[in-house]
């Protein structure tokens, strides 16, 4: 063991050290404390190791607590950037990856280090070396692991010294102190290292770096407590303040401003150069807030609004205190509003109230008004001839005295939505609706003993800030107008689309007739079969035309006096007085005889049900409910003949149109069936290719003839328009449950191998592989078809277009299976 001056700052470096990672440890509260910890541990562990080292004058004790000391100076750089990034918000990096990732060198050379006696890639050669200075040392000659760890050291260090250099000028108006304490201490060892590593200059062998990182600790530690490094944390100023309308006012605990941005300097007349003044200082010639300043009431969270008269300012201020983490007062944050227009238009209000009166007395409707806290501010002379209530009488009065007079009790009136929080005014109203800021009601309320209906309508009263400060209602009487309105609805109860009669009328009919002798009375019950189908396929015009005809068929078909209406979407119903159950029949089948003559796009089906009642006793909605379940259930029993006579139909307009020809049709479901037992598909998925191959063009029906058989070039929206019809094809197969199976395949005809298809964009096997199949074939027999716009191409023509779209537009394995078939075929 030895003593002399390297081990007695080892010692006290060792002392003071641990002694700030100890308190670090216990006063640890946020993550840039917990990263300082681990920096002061490593420091700590260094100069352990270091100390230890240097006392001892044996070389093998020399070498372990060397070794000791690597687990120091591997991870401090490391902890040290880490510090760094928490400090000046870029600990977006610290991710468990990343810090795993910044770990791999530091454990390597752990590793090296301490099996260097095996492999020489730390030191070399290690003796020892007699100094004036610091007695018996160690000498360690570097081999080439320790400049890769060294490299990796000062790239950590040099980083985390950039981005306080960066973070010094960003943020100096706010931690200038802190900023150059933070620089200094990183650099002190850094520089020092430096000097050990390459030239050493009368030191040779002493190693002080650990002494200087002890001394660049006391420096973060004065930074800490003194300036409240930790504390606080640097905020993008800039963004946060400089462009906010307010004015913000920073202030430390020295009563000096650390901060104020534009807002504040053209409120206070000051500018980015009183930064570091007292406050009482630049905001002397304002009495006000010196006044305000001189009461201390910046140290706790208050509002206050004063009055600067040389300059015809009014300000709101706000203050709210920083704490440290003790609760201790370490400075404030003051926000100053400009209210001055505020108040202007508060006078302002006042002395437009007078004229809002003026304006209000000349209105026909009886009309009042209200302000923010509910009181009645105008009450016009037709609302005293409404209410019988005199102006002088309500002025000033809250609490819902204006619903006195009209609901004989105090209630929210439709104002009250606009200045009080009402969620019940919607039960208290009918037919309640907004318009703009308008609101319009109508209700039924009792007026000199009898019951009046009104409409009324209500609007928010704004100032000049836009902000609401009271409302205006208008009551009408249209009691009148309503008596008319129900006598019109008697003679209104038809069905625009149809002139049949309406739900509403079929419904009181049924209840008229279940009260008189005119038994028995028969209902039929009846619903168009394919009307969504038709409506998906030609557009809901077309759709309307097949309402209209049903109904004429079902209107000529049944007597004068019956009642025919159009119950709702694609449903009718029939009473049919004085009728049997055979009388309805009779009518029935004239229906189906005129479906099956009807000329139209898809054959016309109608299923049809009907009921009889024979006793007064049998309530009326038994027997629609036995004609309607009847309806269902023929619905049910036809839906696959009518689905597939629809599907035919489809299919013959494709052939009709010329769109796609049937032999076209034939030779690719032929060719697809082919390719797909080629490609060892299952047997299940037969069907719905052919069914799919012979369909897959389906949604082509609804596309303009015109347009399908253009010869020319086509425009961008004739085009737009042929690219809807997967997505028309894929709704008509949903309408269908023959044809939902094959619907998606439908949808993905057009998509291509490389994404860049229709409608979707699909790539690759996410495409079906029946579309993929279906496809390419199609492709091919439409190649070789001649085209309105192009003669057919020959057959290798067509082959060196598959293989050329191969991979782009087409399966590159459905391709090379199909091109294997047709030769073949050849």
């Amino acid at each position: 063991m030895q003593i002399n001056l390297l081990i007695l700052l080892l010692i006290l470096s060792f002392l003071v050290s641990l002694g700030l990672t100890i308190y670090i440890g216990v006063k640890r509260t946020n993550r840039i404390r917990a990263e300082l910890f681990m920096v002061l541990l490593a420091v700590a562990i260094w100069c352990f190791a270091a100390l230890f080292e240097a006392s001892f004058t044996t070389l093998s004790l020399k070498i372990l607590f060397s070794k000791i000391s690597y687990l120091g100076i591997v991870t401090l750089p490391v902890f040290f950037f880490f510090f760094v990034l928490r400090y000046t918000n870029m600990d977006y990096w610290l991710t468990g990856k990343n810090k795993f990732f910044f770990f791999i060198l530091p454990v390597a050379t752990l590793a090296l280090v301490f099996t260097n006696e095996f492999h020489g890639l730390v030191w070399s050669d290690i003796y020892l070396k007699q100094n004036n200075i610091a007695g018996i040392l160690a000498f360690y000659e570097h081999g080439p692991w320790y400049w890769v760890h060294l490299s990796y050291c000062y790239f950590f260090l040099a980083a985390a010294i950039a981005m306080l250099v960066f973070a010094l000028f960003k943020y100096k108006r706010y931690y200038s102190h802190q900023g150059r304490s933070l620089v200094i201490a990183s650099v002190i060892p850094f520089a020092v290292n430096i000097i050990y590593s390459f030239r050493q200059y009368g030191v040779e062998g002493m190693e002080l770096t650990p002494v200087f990182f002890t001394l660049s600790c006391a420096l973060l530690t004065i930074a800490i407590f003194k300036y409240q490094l930790i504390d606080i944390t640097p905020l993008a100023r800039e963004t946060i303040t400089e462009n906010l309308y307010d004015g913000i006012l920073i202030i430390n605990r020295d009563s000096r401003i650390i901060d104020i941005n534009k807002a504040a300097c053209r409120l206070l007349s000051a500018s980015s150069r009183d930064i570091g003044k007292p406050v009482e200082q630049v905001v002397s010639k304002y009495i006000e807030i010196m006044d305000f300043l001189n009461k201390k009431k910046y140290r706790v969270s208050t509002i206050e609004e004063v009055e600067i008269k040389d300059r015809n300012l009014y300000i709101e201020l706000r203050t709210n205190p920083l704490l440290d983490n003790t609760s201790g007062w370490m400075g404030s944050v003051i926000i100053l509003r400009d209210i001055t227009l505020q108040k202007i238009s508060e006078k302002e209000l006042k002395e437009s109230r007078n004229l809002l009166k003026n304006i209000i007395d000349f209105l026909p409707d009886a009309t009042f008004a209200v302000d923010a806290e509910g009181r009645i501010i105008a009450w016009n002379k037709a609302m005293e001839d409404f209410s019988g209530l005199r102006n002088e009488e309500m002025l000033g009065k809250g609490n819902y005295e204006y619903s006195l007079p009209f609901y004989g009790k105090r209630r929210p009136a439709l104002v009250d939505y606009f200045i009080n929080d009402s969620e019940k005014l919607e039960k208290q109203y009918n037919a309640l609706e907004r318009k703009g800021n308008n609101l319009i009601a109508e209700t039924k309320i009792k007026l000199n003993g009898k019951e009046e209906h009104v409409w009324l309508t209500a609007s928010p009263l704004f100032n000049s800030n836009n902000e609401i400060v009271g409302a205006i209602e208008s009551l009408r009487n249209i009691t009148d107008i309503k008596n008319i309105e129900k006598e019109l609805r008697h003679i209104s109860f038809h069905d625009s689309l149809t002139g049949l009669y309406n739900r509403s009328y079929f419904e009181e009919e049924l209840n008229r007739l279940q009260k008189s002798r005119q038994l028995p009375m028969s209902i039929i019950m009846a619903d168009i079969n394919g009307l969504k189908l038709v409506n998906d396929a030609f557009g809901h015009n077309m759709g309307d035309r097949l309402l209209k005809k049903a109904a004429a068929m079902i209107r000529e078909s049944c007597r004068s006096d019956d009642v025919v209406a159009r119950w709702g979407g694609d449903e009718f119903g029939v009473i049919l007085p004085l009728a049997d159950a055979g009388h309805a029949s009779e009518i029935i089948d004239r229906i189906q005889k005129k479906c099956i003559r009807a000329r139209f796009k898809i054959p016309i089906s109608i299923s049809m049900g009907s009921s009889t009642k024979i006793s007064s006793g049998t309530r009326i909605s038994t027997v629609l409910k036995k004609a309607e379940d009847s309806m269902y259930s023929n619905k049910l029993m036809n839906s696959k003949n009518v689905q597939d006579s629809i599907i035919d139909a489809l299919a013959g307009q494709l052939y009709e149109k010329n769109i796609e020809t049937e032999s076209h049709s034939e030779r690719v479901v032929g060719l697809s069936k082919k390719l797909a037992q080629k490609m060892n598909m299952p047997d299940s998925k037969f069907d719905e290719l052919a069914m799919y191959a012979r369909l897959h063009d389906i949604g082509k029906v609804a596309i303009s003839e015109k347009l399908l058989k253009k010869k020319h070039s086509l425009r961008e929206d004739e085009w737009e328009e042929i690219k809807k019809h997967p997505e028309i094809g894929y709704r008509i197969a949903k309408s269908s449950s023959m044809l939902v199976p094959i619907a998606e395949y439908i949808l993905c005809q057009h998509e291509w191998w490389d994404g860049s298809g229709y409608p979707r964009g699909l790539e690759g096997e996410r495409i079906p592989l029946i579309s993929r199949i279906v496809s390419a074939v199609d492709a091919f027999d439409a190649m070789t078809s001649d085209r309105p716009y192009r003669e057919a191409y020959s057959r290798e023509e067509a082959i060196m277009q598959l293989k050329k779209t191969s991979g782009i537009q087409f399966d590159p394995v459905v391709i090379e299976k199909f091109l294997e078939l047709l030769d073949e075929e050849k």
